[in-house]
């Protein structure tokens, strides 16, 4: 879903990698997906934006110690670091 959502938007392109609970197997409430992130990307925690449209989703990044963007209804973005209504507003 992540790759055709971002695609659909033209953004795909915008990402080296992608880091999905497919490829992983882990859930996005277990800290070894955000692990696996941070080992791909080669960054830190206080240095890495997550972006989702799943407050628990958020919630999980923001205990794990990610910056967080929520994508959704302006309900659906509180706690996270800063929200968008649409992928298209991150351009």
């Amino acid at each position: 879903y992540l790759q055709a959502g971002l695609e659909h938007v033209g953004i795909l392109d915008c990402f080296a990698e992608l880091v999905t609970t497919d490829e992983t197997g882990c859930s996005k409430q277990d800290f070894a997906i955000y692990e696996r992130a941070l080992d791909v990307l080669g960054s830190e925690r206080e240095r890495t934006w997550a972006v989702d449209d799943a407050p628990y989703a958020i919630s999980v990044m923001r205990e794990f110690g990610l910056n967080t963007i929520a994508v959704g209804p302006r309900h659906a973005v509180a706690g996270a670091d800063f929200g968008v209504e649409t992928l298209e507003e991150l351009l």
